[in-house]
């Protein structure tokens, strides 16, 4: 079998290569994302794996298909960035390929935490000699009540690092399970919304979740709510959002991805040249943690998802039915 990976980074090589011996296949790499005129590349391949940071279109899909390229593996948890309809069309068979959940989940408690005790303004005025505690009250997370949007892998290792510190946790997802459900309370989003101190996103995007948190959904929640996202950044709505920031509804913002500002992941830039606005704005205010794409990059993980994509690739080759499989 013949792997083509696509945005590879310097850090997966090795996972690819060990990952080549083990599985007894070729795989070659490229860290050019795909694109229209990159596509032909993977020609007389079997198989193609791509990050999630790139529109995978019908253009690119029929490519992929009069190339030879029958499998598609996303690295991702996500495959939203894929056209489903159009890869069904092609006859292109499609997995995703996420990696250890625990570093998602650890780096969500990390920025719920960070929000809670207003560590990014300490640490700011920590820089400018300034130690006074005024302004710098936190809250416990035992006194809360926490809600986890998704129930997947992430958002159900979130809920067993959350529950040693004694928050009532509130669930909602489309699909329960039973850990979940031993470790907190399935309740609808409307109740959660309305109970909850913090909510941590975990969902899938998906034409229902796209902009879940509008106007509407931030005026069911409390004053002073703490959101944290570290799942895909259209399940907000980036002007509402700010909008809430500023009234005070929203407390503390942790974010890992955002609507907007798409084209600074793993790019250094100069403030004067981000597109963004609104990345730029949140990004200033004390009460927000922001960083671009990041919790789900440590070596394990990294590592996990490199295999999985491979593995995964041959099991679609083999017509096996397995979790991750989505077409």
């Amino acid at each position: 079998m013949k792997i083509y990976a696509y945005d590879v980074t310097d850090a997966e090589r090795a996972p690819f290569e060990a990952a080549a011996r083990a599985l007894k296949v070729q795989i070659d790499t490229t860290d050019a994302l795909p694109t229209p005129s990159s596509v032909y590349d993977a020609d007389k391949y079997d198989a193609v794996t791509v990050s999630d940071r790139v529109k995978i279109d019908r253009l690119l899909l029929r490519c992929w298909k009069n190339g030879g390229v029958k499998y598609l593996s996303v690295r991702s948890e996500d495959v939203s960035c894929v056209d489903l309809d159009a890869a069904r069309e092609a006859g292109i068979r499609v997995c995703r390929a996420g990696g250890d959940p625990e570093s998602v989940a650890s780096f969500a408690l990390m920025l719920i935490l960070m929000c809670l005790r207003k560590y990014k303004e300490a640490l700011r005025r920590a820089g400018a000699g300034d130690y006074s505690l005024n302004g710098l009250m936190g809250r416990d997370l035992k006194d809360l009540t926490v809600g986890v949007i998704g129930t997947g892998r992430s958002g159900t290792r979130v809920m067993q690092l959350l529950a040693p510190f004694g928050c009532r946790i509130l669930c909602c997802d489309p699909k329960q399970n039973d850990t979940a459900a031993a470790l907190g309370t399935y309740a609808e989003k409307e109740e959660l919304y309305r109970e909850c101190d913090l909510i941590t996103f975990h969902a899938s995007l998906t034409e229902e979740s796209r902009r879940m948190v509008d106007e509407g959904a931030l005026s069911q929640m409390k004053d002073g709510v703490v959101l944290v996202n570290c799942a895909n950044g259209e399940l907000m709505d980036a002007e509402a959002l700010t909008a809430a920031l500023e009234s005070g509804k929203v407390g503390a913002l942790g974010m890992d991805v955002c609507e907007e500002g798409e084209d600074l992941t793993r790019a250094v830039y100069h403030p004067d040249r981000n597109k963004s606005r609104t990345w730029t704005y949140l990004n200033q205010r004390d009460n927000v943690v922001m960083t671009r794409h990041l919790a789900f990059y440590t070596e394990s993980s990294v590592a996990a998802a490199v295999r999985a994509a491979a593995e995964d690739l041959v099991r679609l080759s083999e017509n096996k039915k397995f979790d991750n499989r989505v077409l």
